[in-house]
């Protein structure tokens, strides 16, 4: 191999490891929140609703961040935007360790969760420029469950032997590992002009509100899903599961998330996406009410497993689906920040709910936005079906 060609591809491959330690770094708070459910409220003594609040502020201003990405990420220079980005996500999370205040550690989280959506951003589109992109999110979502079952599985040691605090600055190494890396960045991202004329043609054939019912369902997924998941290690204590065993489930149900993802790139184009989505979804419902009807600790394990598994399982479905709306790729962009509304919201639901009528109540609350989301999708199914324009692309 010719040195210069060589040079290239070391540089290529280091930008696609980056691109996916970034993407890592933004969302390895995602995993933190069960953990920090449980530090809020035996550490702090926070109320539920509080907890609630706080593990939705990440996400919140994340979502956010991938909004107003939108209007930066073709202008500014991506190097020193992702250096800027990671030096505030660090400060933000480290300042948290002085303070033990509602208020003040809200704003620190809202700060914190912008620096890290924002960083997501840069890896999202860098990603989806590469040669492989599918590959290259493949790896990049192997990286973050690795990472993040690593945390929880470590997280009670971590926390005996460092204190709660420590927390904060396990979530902002991964980030500041992005540093000796940021000269393998591209400076900008290519034009996407074209891009944005061909959307507006597909909204001028009238695929609209296909775009909103396919977002509705997102979000009314993503906040059943998160709305349980957040307060998952204080269900399990709710039910008298050892800590031990809720950690080993948490960590071992995001390990079980990535054949979830695999079973769905096996299926992709072999069924129709409603069909998975439903299967995927009723097996979720039914492994979180069974939370309430079939107590006992292992019956927690295989609860948890099956639902992390579905949740990988169901989201490239849906992916893909808003792909097929949106060729052009200029609303699929929108896809992480709706998820990312569903995921902030449901942690404030949850806890409103479990301060008045108990920590299982969520079960229910869980159950019923998922239900919610088959509705959207079954009626975006048939709505599809009836329209002549789009009869190409029945999902």
């Amino acid at each position: 191999m010719e040195p210069q060609a060589y040079s290239a591809m070391v540089r290529t491959n280091a930008t696609r490891f980056l691109f996916s330690l970034i993407y890592s770094a933004g969302t390895l708070v995602y995993f933190a929140l069960p953990v920090w459910g449980g530090l809020f409220d035996q550490e702090y003594g926070f109320s539920a609703a509080q907890i609630g609040w706080l593990l939705s502020a990440d996400m919140t201003s994340n979502a956010i961040a991938n909004v107003s990405a939108r209007y930066w990420i073709h202008r500014f220079n991506w190097q020193r935007s992702l250096l800027t980005f990671v030096f505030v996500f660090v400060a933000a999370n480290v300042a948290c360790m002085f303070y033990q205040d509602f208020s003040s550690l809200m704003l620190l989280r809202y700060i914190a969760g912008f620096a890290g959506g924002a960083m997501v951003s840069i890896a999202v589109a860098g990603i989806a420029s590469t040669e492989n992109p599918d590959k290259d999110f493949g790896l990049a979502l192997s990286l973050q469950v690795f990472l993040g079952g690593l945390l929880i599985l470590s997280s009670s040691a971590l926390v005996d032997i460092l204190g709660a605090e420590s927390m904060y600055i396990i979530i902002s190494i991964p980030a500041a590992l992005c540093i000796p890396l940021i000269h393998c960045l591209p400076a900008k991202m290519v034009s996407q002009e074209d891009q944005t004329r061909q959307a507006s043609d597909e909204f001028a054939h009238g695929k609209t509100l296909y775009l909103v019912l396919a977002f509705t369902a997102i979000f009314l997924f993503f906040t059943g899903m998160n709305s349980l998941w957040s307060f998952a290690e204080l269900i399990g204590s709710e039910l008298g599961v050892h800590d031990d065993l809720i950690a080993i489930s948490l960590s071992a149900s995001l390990i079980l998330s990535v054949a979830g993802s695999l079973l769905a790139a096996w299926m992709g184009g072999k069924t129709e996406r409603l069909r998975a989505i439903t299967l995927g979804t009723f097996s979720t419902i039914l492994s979180v009410l069974a939370l309430l009807f079939i107590p006992g600790g292992w019956l927690f394990f295989l609860a948890i497993n099956i639902f992390n598994f579905g949740y990988n399982f169901i989201i490239p479905f849906q992916s893909g689906w808003v792909s097929k709306l949106d060729n052009s790729g200029k609303n699929i962009v929108m896809l992480p920040a709706i998820q990312g509304f569903g995921i902030s919201l449901g942690p404030i639901l949850a806890g409103t709910v479990a301060e008045k009528n108990g920590l299982l109540q969520i079960t229910y609350l869980s159950a019923g936005f998922l239900l919610s989301s088959i509705v959207v999708f079954t009626a975006l199914y048939y709505l599809q079906n009836r329209s002549p324009l789009i009869a190409n692309e029945r999902s």
